[in-house]
């Protein structure tokens, strides 16, 4: 009985001595996939910027699109008014 109890023992230490191994792995791969998940929201914060720049642009390309054409109709209705009214000038 004497030599079962230290082997017995010795197995519970090997066990215990693999169960942190993979303890530490799983730590090694959480703190792996924290830091490739702060990059992540890095690179997804950056688009965003840039989102927020495009839609800006899109807007004030909108306005200056939206002038021209008021403009554009607002110089052919006077042309036509001009041909309706003074024909002969």
């Amino acid at each position: 009985m004497t030599q079962t109890q230290p082997d017995r023992l010795d197995q519970l230490e090997s066990i215990i001595e693999r169960i942190d191994r993979k303890l530490d792995a799983i730590a090694n791969d959480i703190v792996t996939m924290k830091v490739s998940q702060a990059k992540t929201e890095g690179l997804l914060e950056g688009f965003n910027k840039r989102f927020d720049s495009l839609e800006i642009r899109v807007t004030a390309q909108d306005t200056r699109l939206w002038g021209f054409i008021v403009t554009l109709s607002l110089a052919v209705i006077g042309f036509l008014s001009k041909l309706a009214f003074f024909p002969k000038a």
